[in-house]
């Protein structure tokens, strides 16, 4: 018969074991939301998302700060031409979570309609860090080089 100490720590493990459970759920919406708030042109909302000291690094820069993600990213030609016509799909997520602070990566491809159709114009590899703020996991920092371009496939972590 197990006694009530195994029974108590049997519990408490499930316990941690279903956080992390959530807490990849809640970060897999949150990239998900980052993604319909980018297509959607919802800036503020996209900005909301991530913490005050994030950064974003692409191949043609890194932006650091909320302000930079907007002039430099939402804010760029490139965006501008596809807003409101695009879609940003992440997927074959890997989320690690460790306390307050997790990470993922994955792949990413975005797609845009154009008069003859959709086409995609962009596959990237991407590697995210998070951070939970009073309760709510925020992105910290994005990676996200273009399939093929220097450096890309390091980003990635090695299998465990």
């Amino acid at each position: 018969m197990t006694d009530s100490k195994e029974l108590k720590e049997e519990l408490g493990c499930l316990k941690q074991r279903i956080q992390i459970l959530e807490d990849k759920e809640s970060i897999r919406d949150l990239i998900t939301q980052y993604g319909f708030t980018a297509d959607l042109e919802r800036v503020e909302e996209n900005l909301s998302l991530w913490t005050r000291d994030c950064s974003f690094k692409l191949e043609y820069g890194e932006f650091k700060g909320t302000e930079e993600i907007r002039k430099g990213v939402l804010g760029n030609k490139l965006y501008q031409s596809i807003k409101n016509r695009c879609q940003h799909l992440i997927l074959g997520l890997t989320i690690e979570v460790e306390g307050d602070n997790a990470t993922a990566a994955g792949y990413s491809v975005t797609t845009v309609h154009w008069q003859a159709g959709f086409a995609m114009v962009r596959c990237a590899l991407n590697t995210f860090r998070f951070q939970r703020v009073k309760g709510v996991w925020r992105i910290r920092e994005r990676t996200n080089l273009e399939v093929g371009e220097p450096g890309c496939n390091s980003i990635i972590p090695h299998v465990r």
